[in-house]
């Protein structure tokens, strides 16, 4: 059985240029169909010096496509590793990694915890990320969950030369 969720936009993409923060999300379909629509490539004139652009897993093809990768290096989802090494993105092991204001996060839950995270620490500091991620954290293990984002997201940010 194969299910679809289809979200509407509430805006023109050309509205993302102007948002303080942009993040790209996955799919195994919707990716590859959005990276081939020149339309939908051609709407986005992002800006890493005033905005935070991030991807979620296959949004790092995007972003990839985009020319947004500082030295063009991602984490994605462990399905797409191949195909975004093939177009040339060096491959980063760790499940969250930015550089300035792009981030990437490798997997559904990395995007919870570390990008959201990321998002709301460059915005309104760490305490208000650690507030906002608290209700999505597991019961009785807050203080590991705060401890790993705190220290995954400081981690993205470093240089990180393995593969």
């Amino acid at each position: 059985m194969r299910c679809v969720l289809l979200i509407h936009t509430h805006g023109r993409l050309e509205e993302a240029d102007h948002a303080d923060v942009v993040l790209f999300a996955s799919g195994k379909e919707g990716v590859p169909a959005a990276i081939s629509d020149a339309t939908f490539m051609g709407a986005f004139q992002l800006d890493p010096s005033r905005q935070l652009i991030g991807s979620i897993c296959a949004g790092a093809f995007i972003l990839a496509r985009l020319g947004l990768l500082p030295e063009r290096r991602a984490t994605t989802h462990p399905d797409a590793r191949a195909a975004l090494h093939a177009e040339g993105v060096e491959l980063d092991d760790r499940p969250f990694t930015s550089s300035g204001n792009v981030a990437t996060a490798g997997g559904c839950l990395a995007a919870l915890f570390y990008l959201v995270g990321w998002v709301v620490e460059r915005l309104f500091g760490t305490q208000k990320m650690l507030e906002a991620l608290r209700p999505v954290l597991p019961a009785g293990q807050y203080g590991i969950y705060e401890g790993l984002v705190v220290s995954s997201i400081e981690l993205g940010g470093t240089q990180y030369h393995g593969r």
